[in-house]
């Protein structure tokens, strides 16, 4: 989807902008465009449930839990 696409490049400009933030008004903006493109997990979940079947919806929900789970803690190391 677009609107997955556009919301994960928010999100990598994000931290692109913090890695190399040297002010507190780049810190801020850096912050901003962090929660316009915090909607990609949400957008992720959506497409998720709207194209897997009714059998397989739990398999795909828990993995991409997971994969968030694992994000995280891997991320933030």
């Amino acid at each position: 989807s677009q609107v997955l696409a556009f919301c994960t490049l928010l999100s990598s400009l994000s931290m692109f902008c913090y890695a190399f933030a040297s002010a507190p008004g780049w810190v801020l903006a850096s912050r901003m465009l962090a929660g316009l493109g915090a909607a990609n997990v949400a957008i992720a979940y959506s497409i998720a449930s709207r194209t897997s079947t009714d059998t397989d919806r739990s398999q795909v929900m828990g993995t991409l839990g997971a994969a968030s789970i694992v994000g995280l803690s891997i991320g933030s190391a």
